[in-house]
């Protein structure tokens, strides 16, 4: 069952219980006991301030962008996976929902290395235990997690009080030995401080919102609990790191910040009650790590559940009562287990502490970074595209906010670690484009439609309102077709001479009869045209014309299809085959060239078409209008992939030297001004202009070949006829007749 039909059946918890609580617990986490001090003596109160500011900065924006997104859409479980893949589609929602689940992952064993640490450094006699405390702890707390939330959650109220002693009787030890002295020395940053690493080390302390996010399965009232919940977690989460740096940093010196941060704690604890600052940090490091063991699988289980990454299937299982996802728990503690074996392996430094802790942390650090961009630009996505459907209960939001959350996040990042930044980026990427390979079911009605009408519209309304030029000028191809998009090699002809840089469109023309419903047979026609071509040409659009006729159908097309300003210009049809289609083309052309658009005849069409072999391209020259346009359609051939090497060659008839020389310069200074590289043939003959065509262009890849325009006697009809005994057997031609719109030297 899809998540998005799913009924919620999670355990109806509140504010506190869901989202406050888990949150608070998981911010004041490893990083509050065992690193800030360090952090506070290598960087300097002053600039911890900053790294604590820039941090909630981002968290802050990301809480707004949350709270936006939450409050505008049904949320279940899954947390901000759910979120950004209602927003953003499945592909980026998958991307991110693993890249989420690492970030969740990693933290579980970096806050119970820390509880280890702490463990041992008051303990000194366990230290020989080391490996064995942090497995010992991980198989606890998967058993906690696997039993119920409902358990786990009565169990944080327990840690709740004790981190709260633990903390009050931490910080008290430190105001107690306030000193002005102290706090002017600390100020300033050590020498060898690096604020980049510092931060990364830092920023793993403020991201515990997302535990309270990632328990929305579980919340009665996401839309009420998750904003209100998290923005109180982080301000309080301000507060109490802001005290703590001021704190600290007035009340102890820097070698001991920097040497025994955790220590300094347990030796200055108020009243002596040593115990309770060792109470503390287990409350805080245990308590972020089981509100880590309860999210990380249920972001999974979410995951799994849109069936997006098939191999993920079977962790969308959840048992008992309240769907618990214990198969993605399961995998939780295994990549938790691997990464406490090699914490384990690196052990304590001399000083008590541990590398592997500060490595998890910028992991960790990395992966949230990323995370938090992807909130902030399905926000940003929702709000700037101006989605009508994007109305947040939640007031206190403007895209711009998320566009410096998304901003920051991104820059932080790789400022931290550009390689680590570019695995994650990679890792993303991976996931995305293997979802985007997979043919999905799941349809989340995301929002980069809107976002991507919102763009369009705003460029469509200031391209109606700049005057245009012929510089300018782009191929706005039609295809006329009846039933001939089944021939695949005018459509690939209409895409290589659009080349990326303008739009094709396919018109079919089908004839309503009597009573025909022309809804059904327009949407029959469109849907087949689709599904016929559109995995290999997805620039296609489709346009079926339902009419009593073809030539009225044509000329009312003609006239009213356009996408705002952009109006079709180009025109490529086939060669007409029988005499009666050559009489009813020559009309057709007539209908065309009345309304001011460009024509491509495509005839003797093959499959050489698709890749060149002889690498030459022919353009026989009779005229600027019309040569100038043919030069401009060989150009844009030779821009495709497999064409790069293609020869454009034009080609003069001349009678004689006189007429040769001048031919030529004119042709020179042409191609010079045009800045197209082509090769100038004159050839020298009074002999009849078809012989002359067969012998040089029999063996190229395809030539180009003007025509004049049929007036209203049908003159044109002859002229096609004779040049259609000429091009009997010849490689595929295209014959080109031009408005004048496209000018070779603009």
């Amino acid at each position: 069952m899809s998540i998005q039909n799913q009924k919620p059946d999670g355990h109806n918890f509140g504010t506190f219980t869901g989202v406050f609580l888990p949150s608070i617990l998981t911010i004041f986490g490893a990083v509050m006991f065992l690193r800030t001090n360090y952090i506070v003596g290598q960087a300097g109160i002053t600039n911890t301030l900053i790294i604590l500011l820039i941090a909630s900065s981002i968290v802050f924006a990301t809480a707004l962008s949350i709270s936006a997104i939450a409050t505008n859409t049904p949320v279940y479980g899954g947390g901000v996976y759910y979120m950004i893949s209602r927003v953003l589609g499945p592909a980026l929602g998958g991307s991110i929902g693993i890249v989420l689940f690492f970030a969740q992952g990693l933290s579980i064993p970096f806050n119970i290395t820390g509880f280890t640490e702490a463990i041992v450094n008051d303990y000194p006699v366990l230290q020989a235990h080391y490996s064995a405390i942090l497995i010992g702890t991980g198989v606890v707390l998967f058993i906690i997690a696997v039993t119920g939330a409902d358990i786990a959650i009565k169990f944080q109220y327990l840690i709740f009080i004790t981190l709260g002693l633990g903390i009050a009787v931490a910080f008290g030890g430190a105001a107690v030995n306030f000193s002005k002295n102290l706090f002017v020395v600390n100020s300033r940053p050590a020498e060898s401080a690096d604020l980049i690493r510092l931060f990364a080390i830092f920023f793993p302390a403020v991201t515990g919102m997302m535990a309270g996010v990632n328990m929305s399965g579980d919340l009665k009232n996401p839309a009420k609990a998750i904003p209100a919940g998290i923005l109180y977690a982080n301000l309080a989460a301000l507060l109490i790191y802001g005290l703590e740096i001021v704190l600290s940093g007035s009340g102890f010196s820097r070698p001991e910040l920097l040497q025994t941060p955790y220590n300094v704690f347990v030796s200055h604890a108020l009243f002596g009650m040593k115990f309770l600052v060792t109470a503390g940090v287990c409350a805080a490091t245990i308590s972020t790590a089981m509100g880590l063991f309860l999210c990380a699988p249920r972001v999974l289980q979410a995951l799994a559940r849109d069936r997006i990454i098939k191999f993920l299937n079977p962790f969308g299982k959840g048992y008992g009562k309240h769907n618990e996802p214990r198969p993605a728990a399961v995998l939780t503690f295994l990549l938790t287990a691997g990464v406490l074996i090699w914490a384990g392996k690196n052990g304590l430094d001399k000083s008590g502490i541990s590398s592997a802790m500060n490595v998890l942390a910028q992991s960790a650090s990395m992966f949230f970074l990323f995370t938090y961009a992807m909130i902030n630009i399905a926000a940003f996505v929702e709000s700037f595209g101006g989605n009508p459907s994007f109305r947040p209960r939640f007031r206190f939001f403007h895209w711009g906010v998320s566009l410096y959350g998304a901003a920051a996040c991104i820059i932080a990042a790789f400022l931290i670690n550009m390689l680590t930044a570019a695995g994650a980026a990679l890792l993303m990427l991976m996931v995305f484009f293997y979802v985007k390979k997979t043919e999905l079911e799941v349809n989340f009605g995301d929002a980069r439609h809107g976002f991507f009408f919102s763009r369009v519209r705003s460029n469509l309304v200031k391209l109606k309102n700049t005057r245009h030029h012929a510089k300018n000028w782009r191929p706005q191809l039609v295809i006329l077709s009846d039933d001939q998009y089944k021939n695949r090699l005018l459509v690939n002809m209409a895409a290589l001479f659009e080349c990326r840089k303008g739009i094709i469109t396919l018109a079919a023309f089908q004839f309503k009869g009597e009573c025909g419903d022309v809804f059904t047979i327009r949407e029959n026609s469109i849907n087949a045209m689709s599904r016929e071509l559109n995995n290999d040409f997805p620039e296609l659009n489709y346009e079926t014309i339902v009419c009593n006729d073809y030539l009225s159908g044509l000329s009312v097309f003609l006239q009213t299809h356009s996408i705002g300003p952009l109006k079709p210009n180009l025109v490529l049809m086939e060669w007409p085959a029988s005499a009666e289609s050559k009489q009813n083309a020559v009309i057709c052309l007539q209908t065309i060239f009345s309304l001011k658009k460009c024509l491509i005849i495509a005839g003797n069409m093959n499959d050489s078409m698709l890749l060149p072999r002889k690498n030459i391209i022919d353009i026989w020259w009779r005229g600027y209008a019309n040569g100038s346009l043919m030069l401009i359609l060989a150009h844009l051939l030779s821009l495709n992939p497999g064409w790069e090497k293609i020869k454009i060659r034009i080609l003069r008839q001349a009678a004689g030297c006189i007429e040769k020389d001048t031919a030529y310069n004119e042709l020179a200074r042409l191609t010079e001004a045009s800045r197209i590289n082509a090769e100038i043939v004159i050839p020298v003959t009074n002999g009849n202009f078809a012989d002359v065509l067969r012998e040089y262009s029999a063996d190229t890849d395809a030539f180009f070949l003007g025509f004049r325009r049929p007036d209203k006697n049908n003159s044109a009809l002859p002229d096609l006829q004779l040049i259609e005994s000429s091009l009997k057997n010849m490689p595929p031609f295209f014959l080109v007749s031009s408005s004048g719109e496209a000018d070779l030297l603009a």
